[in-house]
């Protein structure tokens, strides 16, 4: 299939105006522009990818709940065959609700964000049928503040693992028979996971 140069403004064009709709905190007229099967992949859906225009929609009107002064500055975009790049920053501040992955709210932070962020999207005619988010999940969470309080549970559990191999390893050595045996190896095992678990996850805190 050959491609026109009036194809390629017309694909950029559609996906300015989305960016357009977006800072300007109208899902409706964004949803104009998406067909009614596409799908949205993004850092934060594990395993795959949002279907459909409703679904799709759903998430712009989350990020614009709990960014209410939500706005991407375009610095570069650029339209070729059947697909538009845009590159830019999005910033606001986080005073709405936050919808995590497990469908739980949590409130506002107060805090304010700002990333990089990367958008793919294959526009057939007048429509987008598909769109790839690429950012740094990380960078939020930290901003967020979530990876502060990720870090601490991950000192607890550590803490909270040595003292009971600690603990009971004394015991066994001393031979203080406070608790039978089973229980004594069960609380042994338990903090030998625990500290597993606060280094593991230390590392892809640290990552």
């Amino acid at each position: 299939m050959v491609y026109s140069v009036d194809d390629a403004n017309n694909r950029t064009r559609v996906v300015q105006s989305i960016v357009d709709a977006f800072n300007a905190h109208n899902p409706n007229r964004y949803g104009e522009f998406l067909s009614e099967d596409c799908t949205l992949y993004n850092p934060a859906f594990l395993g795959g990818g949002l279907k459909g225009r409703n679904a799709y929609l759903e998430d712009v009107r989350r990020d614009l709940a709990a960014f209410p002064d939500a706005f991407f500055k375009i610095d570069r975009i650029l339209g070729t065959n059947e697909w538009v790049l845009v590159e830019g920053a999005f910033s606001g501040t986080n005073t709405g609700p936050l919808v995590l992955l497990n469908g739980k709210k949590v409130r506002g932070t107060g805090r304010r964000v700002e990333f990089r962020k990367a958008v793919l999207h294959k526009v057939l005619g007048d429509r987008i049928v598909e769109t790839h988010e690429y950012y740094d999940q990380s960078r939020i969470e930290a901003q967020l503040g979530f990876r502060r309080k990720s870090g601490t549970r991950i000192v607890i559990y550590g803490i909270v693992g040595l003292v009971l191999t600690t603990l009971t390893g004394l015991m066994s050595l001393f031979h203080i028979d406070v608790f039978p045996e089973p229980y004594l190896f069960g609380a042994f095992a338990l903090g030998i996971y625990l500290i597993l678990v606060s280094i593991y996850y230390g590392r892809k805190l640290s990552s």
